[in-house]
């Protein structure tokens, strides 16, 4: 079980999952109400590894070559 504080813009992770608010407030009986989503993106490494050689690739097209013969 997942003890914390779930804020929006703060989720909450737990054993690798991302409880995040969805939804929140009263219903016409004055009784307050949240709705939480839970989820994992098993991808989510493969996808910052990939972003991070495309970064350094493009750092390296946009640094102009130090070439003494041209």
């Amino acid at each position: 079980m997942a003890h914390g504080v779930v804020r929006t813009n703060e989720p909450l992770f737990h054993e690798g999952y991302g409880i995040y608010v969805k939804n929140f407030g009263t219903t016409p009986r004055g009784a307050t109400y949240a709705v939480f989503d839970a989820n994992r993106d098993p991808g989510a490494t493969a996808i910052l590894a990939a972003s991070l050689l495309f970064t350094a690739a493009n750092l390296l097209y946009l640094v102009p070559s130090r070439r003494t013969d041209a």
